[in-house]
């Protein structure tokens, strides 16, 4: 076992197994009865560098959170924070009404917060059975044994995994030595699922597979799940709610929908899926003049007319048309099963990606785009 795995089992097997009520040890503030979570300018410091930043967001019961965000952007700090691991700068964090941590004052240890965490490295003890593994924080928490039994059939069992019980973690899949993990963090039916990068280490096919097992396994036992990732399809995917973080920031809390189909800022647009970027004037509250003199329509703004701006648009909000719209040439053309991918060259000398049902007719195309899918954003 790494030496990252065994101080994540050492920190948190436990975490899943009490809950903390004694009052010296945390403070309470007012929060909403529903809430499960609540962040209020959450900062993390390394040296002078601010790893999380001023992080504040909340998470309803029974919700799917998703923080998402490139390597280094102070996602999975935030998770550590959450669950204990790292101490907090400022801010305060709020876990089932319970103050958890407030920066120099509370910081209830990870074993007496009652949230269980999922690992990209599984995290399990090779010299013990599966049963053992899941069953190891109910065992620190001295439950009964009985009651310890039941609980971890009934884990094994969510995660479809009951007639592996007496199986080592070195005989299993990653796929299933996954869901052991899964399974031992929510054997002790935890306030809070924090899951770090779970699927990261796995294939394409078995990440499919594990996805939506994790997606039946929280919406069947309601756990509330804040879940780390830098894949845009799996944030998409999976989540009620989405945080695009980019330097310990959070740039924009909204649905999957809202995320991608109204990004706020042309980061957001790039990083959550494919996306187009040309630079423009606005001639209008709706229309945006590109250099070659066309234009093309977009969501009404408020954009003084004659301002530099960045005209934003999905792939799939393009038409090639024959009749009107900025022109330019086609410069390849890629089957990808359900539809072509098109790159094409405008006259105004920008480079934009469309995709088609059909292949191009021909090597010169006009660009018809959907107004309500582009929306233009003041030049960054």
């Amino acid at each position: 076992m790494s030496v990252t795995a065994d101080r994540e089992l050492a920190m948190l097997e436990t975490t899943a197994a009490t809950t903390n009520t004694d009052p010296s040890t945390t403070a309470r503030r007012q929060v909403e009865p529903n809430l499960a979570v609540s962040v209020d300018g959450v900062v993390r410091r390394f040296g002078a560098v601010a790893a999380v930043n001023g992080a504040s967001f909340d998470v309803h019961e029974g919700e799917v959170l998703t923080l998402l965000g490139p390597s280094g952007c102070g996602k999975s700090t935030l998770l550590r924070c959450l669950a204990g691991i790292d101490r907090i700068d400022a801010g305060q964090i709020d876990i089932g009404g319970r103050t958890v941590a407030r920066a120099g004052h509370v910081n209830v240890p990870p074993e007496r917060r009652h949230v269980g965490m999922v690992f990209q490295s599984y995290a399990l003890w090779p010299h013990m059975k599966v049963e053992a593994n899941v069953a190891y924080p109910l065992k620190r928490a001295k439950v009964p044994a009985d009651e310890r039994k039941r609980r971890v059939v009934e884990a094994l069992e969510a995660v479809h995994l009951g007639d592996l019980a007496k199986r080592y973690p070195g005989e299993l899949s990653g796929g299933q030595q996954q869901r052991v993990s899964l399974a031992r963090a929510i054997v002790a039916d935890p306030a809070l699922l924090l899951m770090d990068e779970p699927l990261s280490n796995l294939d394409a096919q078995l990440r499919d597979a594990m996805r939506a097992e994790i997606q039946r396994v929280q919406r069947d036992r309601g756990l509330t799940m804040i879940y780390v990732t830098h894949d845009q399809q799996e944030a998409l995917a999976l989540s009620d709610r989405i945080l695009v973080m980019r330097a310990g920031q959070v740039m924009q809390d909204g649905t999957p929908q809202e995320i991608y189909g109204a990004p706020n800022s042309p980061y957001v647009a790039r990083f959550v899926g494919e996306s187009n970027r040309i630079s423009g004037t606005m001639s209008g509250p709706d229309r945006v003049r590109l250099p070659d003199g066309s234009e093309l329509a977009c969501r009404p703004v408020a954009v003084t007319p004659g301002d530099e701006v960045d005209l934003m648009f999905r792939p799939d909000a393009i038409r090639l048309d024959e009749a009107e719209g900025p022109v330019g040439t086609v410069v390849s053309s890629a089957f990808l099963g359900s539809v072509y991918e098109v790159v094409i060259d405008l006259d105004s000398g920008d480079r934009v990606m469309a995709h088609s049902t059909t292949p191009p007719a021909g090597a010169r195309v006009h660009l018809d785009i959907t107004a309500s899918s582009a929306y233009a954003r003041n030049t960054e």
